[in-house]
C-alpha cells in the first residue's frame, strides 16, 4: 500500500508542478522585418531553453521561490530579437532535451529504440521547435502578407504517455493487491485485474485533462493593413490573437499552425500615382491652355 502511495503522488507530482506558461508577441513591418518578444513563466520553465542566435536579446534567465511553501521554484525566461526576415528567425520553443537524454540506462534506450521508434541520436530526434514564415504578395496598389508559425513537439507526449501507463499500471498492481484481498475475503475469488486497453485509456484521460492543459501558450502577431483571414482565437484591430494549450495540438499532440493574412495599401506607391496623375493633368491642361492663348493672340 505504502508504494501504491509513493506512485499517487508522484502522479500528482507530474501533473500539478509543471504548469508553464509560453507568451510570445511579434510584429511584422512593411518591409518583411519581424521583431519578436518571447517570455515563458512557471515551475516547468526551467525545462526550456532560452533562445540563441546573434538576433537575440536575453533580457533575463531567472529562478525564484514560489508563492508558497508547496509552489516550488518558479523560472522565467525572457528574450527579445529582431529578424530582417522569416528564414533567419531560429526557434524560442525550445525543451531543454538533455536533462531527458543524459543519463539514460541502457535499458531506457532500448526501451525508446524498440518500443517508441524513436530513432537516434534522441538528442536530435526528440524536442520542441517552432518556425516561422513570412509570404510578401505585392501587386500596384495593396501588398498582401502571409504568416505562418508552427510549433512542433517531437516524441515528447508519446514517451510521456509510455511513462505515465508505466506508472499508472504500478499504482493498479498495488490497489490490485489489496483489491484481491478484500475480493477473495468475501467471495473468494480474485478482482479481475485491469486490461491494458484500460490503462491505455486512464493514461491518455490523465494526459489530456491534468498535465497537457498546464502547459498554456497566448501568441499575438500585429502585421501591416487589415486582417482579412486568420485561424485566431481573436483579432483587436491589426493584430490576431491565440490562446492554446499543449492539449490543443494536432496529429498526436504533435504540432499546432497558427496562420494570419493581412492586406496594407501600398501608400507611397498610391501617393506616387496620384501626384503623377496631377502632373498629367497639370501638364495637359497647361498645354490646352496655352494652345487657346496662342491662337487668341493670333
Amino acid at each position: 500500500m505504502r508504494r501504491a502511495v509513493l506512485y499517487f503522488f508522484a502522479l500528482l507530482f507530474l501533473s500539478g508542478c509543471f504548469e508553464t506558461n509560453f507568451n510570445f508577441k511579434t510584429t511584422i513591418h512593411r518591409n518583411g522585418a519581424i521583431e519578436r518578444e518571447v517570455q515563458i513563466n512557471g515551475r516547468g520553465a526551467d525545462r526550456f531553453l532560452a533562445p540563441e542566435g546573434p538576433q537575440w536579446e536575453i533580457k533575463a534567465v531567472e529562478s525564484q521561490p514560489g508563492p508558497s511553501l508547496l509552489g516550488g521554484m518558479q523560472h522565467r525566461i525572457h528574450a527579445k530579437g529582431r529578424f530582417a526576415n522569416s528564414s533567419l528567425f531560429t526557434s524560442d520553443f525550445r525543451y531543454a532535451v538533455s536533462s531527458l537524454t543524459a543519463n539514460l540506462t541502457e535499458e531506457k534506450r532500448k526501451e525508446l529504440r524498440d518500443e517508441l521508434k524513436v530513432p537516434e541520436p534522441f538528442d536530435q530526434e526528440i524536442g520542441t521547435s517552432n518556425q516561422i514564415e513570412l509570404k510578401r504578395k505585392r501587386s500596384l496598389f495593396v501588398t498582401a502578407y502571409s504568416y505562418q508559425e508552427v510549433f512542433q513537439i517531437r516524441h515528447l507526449i508519446a514517451i510521456l504517455l509510455h511513462d505515465l501507463k508505466k506508472e499508472l499500471a504500478l499504482v493498479q498492481t498495488a490497489a490490485q493487491g489489496q483489491a484481491d484481498a478484500q475480493t477473495k475475503e468475501v467471495s473468494g475469488e480474485n478482482a479481475a485485474p485491469p486490461s491494458p486497453a484500460e490503462v491505455e485509456a486512464l493514461a491518455r484521460k490523465r494526459m489530456i485533462e491534468e498535465i497537457l492543459p498546464k502547459f498554456q501558450f497566448h501568441s499575438e502577431v500585429t502585421l501591416p493593413g487589415k486582417v482579412v483571414k486568420t485561424n485566431a482565437n481573436q483579432i483587436h484591430e491589426r493584430t490576431a490573437v491565440w490562446d492554446f494549450r499543449a492539449a490543443d495540438f494536432t496529429d498526436q499532440f504533435s504540432s499546432y499552425t497558427l496562420e494570419v493574412v493581412s492586406r496594407a495599401p501600398n501608400i507611397g506607391l498610391i501617393s506616387a500615382s496620384v501626384l503623377a496623375l496631377l502632373a498629367i493633368l497639370w501638364a495637359f491642361f497647361f498645354t490646352r491652355r496655352k494652345g487657346h492663348l496662342t491662337k487668341s493672340s493670333n
